[in-house]
């Protein structure tokens, strides 16, 4: 075995590299021949030497030598080779790739981190935990015997090590309340209880206190965002085709104002970046986040590739939108996020080294060709570290490549978004006229739709009928008070209804437990619903002289705004406001062909009587 290592990645103009070289002979014969060093750069030889004539290295031996020799005077990408010769042939191996620049030539390039770390909200209506996600991905010991802990708790230790690194860290919403929750009450399973003085809550814990703290200190973006894990465009568009877009527009504006309230409760912390669910992209989200209170979003290349506008690269930002409604856009640079989130199966600690050092200089070559722009690097904060098939790698290859992003702050500045727009006015930025609808997968919807999961979708719509119902039967200044009020009914319907639409659950909506998590808080949201609406009766409907007298009574604690239907050869409406826990008698002229009276509270018809 041939293996060769360098001092550093990166080195500037009239430096001198330092190469290790290790032969380790595992064979019964002895190895012979002459060790090479060939140097390239940009593809040219520049230099070659020969390092040791006959060497001799005897079985289970090892030779080990340390070289130092002048780089050529030219930035670029090199390569250094070493191998060891034998009559002609090459019988070991082994390069190594660097950079050389001179970084008074250029701006450095910017690099932002983002990380989306996200979980559904993995409880039952009862507090019961159905999967332990949030919890066990913070304290479990994930990638032995390397790292103890588990990914969050890793993305925290790197922090530690990495003073000079910044990044943008979305916690969702979700798994912020489940962390809140095992702080505050423990953790409840079906068959087992985790105490909050337990040592796996007082990782969770300090986990949640240092990712406050790196967020007080500037070293770290917080991000805000939905309450669940909402594929926006796609259920905008499957509640509007059932006649409920009011609803979905009402339940994502509540769900990016209950996602913020608790990112600044728990965290103590103001976020400006919305993170936009599997990146599913709509017009809509526009207005949304502005009125919201966002003023930014993360989204991929595939969407920058098929948008139009003042276009340039993806390494600045744009603003998409208008007047009060602009909203600034950032695209992720693809390839180098999929290089994070799927090529993590290293096989050692040497590939691992590789793998960090080929990042870097593909930054590099991002610098050479972009100076002074913006490089953005946006996946799952957790799922690329328990994706990977040899996990033990993953804290070593995470740390080098914070490592040697650091060692070079001439030529890489990580920045924090929030940062980089107050140095750069969105005045200035340029305008998007289109981004197309869709996700990251292919700007699709594929994962979320078809078969058992179409039947899903169309069981929730069927449910959130009643909570339409009853979002549109309360007052304006009522419904006001009770979306910020978490004891309310309509807020906990709201709550109910985005558990149940959390894309985590539709990606694996061809599993039993899934299915189960679905239809639960489906259900818990149209009951909650009916727990206002079905205290509202048609108490009697009595016709003489072509006039009808209708008594409704409104048994629930909040007056509400109903519709009664008369049912003749056109249809009329007949809108009411009767007071909480009152009765109210309505005196209607109507037809001699008046065939029904109904009590409504559309789409859901309450009550209907026949008239013949």
């Amino acid at each position: 075995m041939l293996k060769i290592g360098s001092d550093k990645v990166i080195y500037k103009l009239r430096d001198k590299i330092l190469l290790n070289i290790v032969i380790e002979n595992s064979s019964d014969e002895e190895l012979k021949g002459d060790l090479y060093i060939e140097l390239k750069l940009n593809d040219h030889v520049k230099s070659a030497i020969l390092a040791c004539e006959d060497l001799v290295i005897k079985p289970g031996n090892s030779y080990t030598a340390r070289f130092i020799f002048p780089l050529p005077e030219e930035e670029g990408i090199g390569k250094v080779e070493v191998y060891l010769e034998s009559f002609d042939k090459v019988i070991l191996k082994d390069s190594l790739k660097f950079g050389i620049v001179k970084p008074e030539n250029r701006e450095p390039l910017y690099v932002a981190f983002v990380w989306h770390h996200h979980q559904a909200p993995n409880f039952y209506p009862n507090g019961i935990f159905h999967s332990p996600w949030a919890f066990i991905h913070t304290y479990s010991s994930e990638f032995p015997p390397t790292f103890e802990s588990g990914a969050y708790h890793l993305h925290v230790e790197n922090h530690k090590k990495h003073l000079k690194i910044k990044d943008v860290d979305h916690l969702s919403p979700s798994l912020l309340l489940q962390w809140k929750k095992a702080i505050s009450e423990g953790i409840r399973f079906e068959n087992e209880y985790v105490a909050p003085d337990s040592q796996q809550v007082r990782i969770i814990r300090m986990v949640l206190n240092n990712f406050k703290k790196f967020a007080e200190n500037g070293n770290v973006e917080l991000m805000g965002d939905l309450f669940a894990h909402t594929v926006q465009g796609l259920v905008i568009k499957i509640f509007s085709e059932h006649g409920m877009r009011d609803l979905i527009m009402e339940l994502l504006s509540w769900e990016l104002q209950y996602g913020k309230k608790l990112v600044k409760d728990i965290l103590g912390y103001e976020p400006i970046g919305a993170w936009t669910p599997e990146m599913y992209w709509c017009e809509e989200l526009i207005e949304l986040y502005v009125s919201n209170g966002y003023r930014y979003t993360v989204l991929c290349d595939q969407h920058f590739e098929a948008s139009s506008g003042e276009k340039d690269t993806i390494y600045e930002p744009y603003v998409i939108g208008s007047g009060e409604n602009e909203l600034v856009v950032f695209f992720r640079d693809r390839e180098l996020s999929d290089w994070i989130s799927f090529g993590n199966n290293f096989k050692d600690e040497n590939h691992a080294e590789r793998e960090a050092r080929a990042f870097v200089l593909s930054l590099l070559e991002r610098y050479f060709r972009k100076p002074g722009g913006l490089c953005i690097v946006a996946l799952d904060g957790e799922n690329w570290m328990l994706g990977s098939k040899t996990r033990q790698y993953i804290p070593i290859f995470f740390d080098l490549l914070w490592k040697y992003v650091e060692d070079n702050g001439e030529v890489f500045k990580t920045v924090t978004l929030r940062e980089y727009l107050e140095k750069h006015n969105s005045k200035s930025l340029k305008k998007l006229k289109y981004i197309p609808r869709g996700s990251w997968i292919g700007l699709s919807d594929v994962q979320w739709v078809g078969d058992v999961k179409n039947e899903l979708w169309n069981f929730i719509v069927e449910k959130a009928k009643w909570v339409a119902a009853l979002s549109r039967a309360l007052p304006d200044h009522v419904k006001k008070e009770m979306v910020e009020d978490d004891q309310s009914p309509l807020f906990q319907a709201y709550r109910a209804l985005a558990i149940a639409i959390d894309s985590d659950y539709f990606w694996y909506g061809d599993r039993e437990l899934e299915q189960r998590v679905i239809k639960t808080w489906a259900r818990e949201a149209e009951k909650i619903a009916q727990s206002v609406l079905g205290k509202v009766k048609l108490q009697s409907v009595n016709v003489a002289d072509e006039k009808v007298a209708v008594v409704i009574k409104n048994d629930s604690d909040y007056p509400l705004k109903l519709w009664l239907s008369i049912e003749n050869v056109n249809e009329e409406l007949v809108k009411l406001y009767v007071e909480s826990k009152s009765t109210r008698t309505i005196v209607y002229s109507v037809r001699e062909d008046a065939k029904s009276v109904a009590l409504l509270t559309p789409p859901i018809t309450l009550k209907k009587v026949n008239l013949h």
